[in-house]
């Protein structure tokens, strides 16, 4: 820029535009540098703020899987869970959205969002309760994606993004007991069928789901979702 100004003020009008042009482009990839990395060091944050949440469900995941039956070698790959935040507004949520990794199985999927409408996950939103389904033994693919989108709410769309290895389901919701408002849902899927059939099984999981909802609480400032959590949602499960 100051190149520029000497060159206009000496009358070298073509190399000053020509300094003038390099001084805009490097003020402009500057500026996109630093939105670039701005960016980069937002998304960092994002992830290590949710660092202890996925622990929480790691701890969350081991005891499901004792409370199921599943061996340790088997467990990893047999069951995974996850956690969906509901997507504001909370008085008429329409999406949630996948905030970690899952804890088992081949991890990923964290920033995806979904309807409330569809699946365990918005059965559970809307009726503020443990929610469950399963795969019948033996049913075919085409049978079971009409299902699916028969009474489960699925969008042709999402039919083709379903997981033909998973068996059972289950959500149970996290809420904010003064204001009624569903926070977010713990998420589960199994590949083996009937996993969360038997209620007290169910029972035991939404017990243990107790403390992440606790960690819900303290970390992200909700109020006394913890203390509260299960009286809300222990006792409503029916199994389907």
């Amino acid at each position: 820029s100051i190149a520029a100004a000497k060159l206009f003020s000496d009358g070298s009008l073509w190399l000053g535009s020509l300094s003038a042009v390099g001084a805009l482009w490097l003020a402009a990839a500057s500026w996109v540098k630093v939105r670039h990395a701005a960016s980069q060091d937002a998304e960092t944050r994002s992830k290590r703020d949710h660092e202890g949440l996925r622990g929480a469900l790691h701890v969350l995941h081991a005891t499901t899987g004792q409370i199921c039956g599943l061996k340790p070698e088997e467990l990893n790959d047999s069951l995974r869970t996850t956690f969906h935040r509901v997507v504001e507004p909370l008085e008429n949520p329409q999406e949630i959205e996948q905030i970690v990794p899952y804890v088992g199985g081949k991890g990923g999927g964290e920033w995806r969002r979904f309807s409330v409408r569809a699946g365990v996950t918005g059965q559970s939103i809307r009726t503020k309760s443990p929610s469950a389904m399963h795969r019948p033994l033996g049913q075919d693919a085409l049978t079971y994606r009409g299902e699916l989108a028969r009474d489960w709410g699925f969008l042709a769309g999402d039919l083709e993004k379903v997981d033909l290895e998973r068996q059972s389901f289950l959500a149970v919701p996290v809420s904010n007991p003064d204001t009624g408002h569903v926070l977010g849902v713990i998420y589960f899927d199994g590949k083996k069928i009937d996993m969360f059939v038997d209620s007290a099984v169910v029972g035991q999981i939404v017990q243990a789901c107790g403390g992440v909802a606790r960690y819900v609480t303290e970390r992200y400032g909700r109020i006394d979702v913890a203390r509260r959590q299960l009286s809300l949602v222990q006792g409503r499960f029916e199994a389907p």
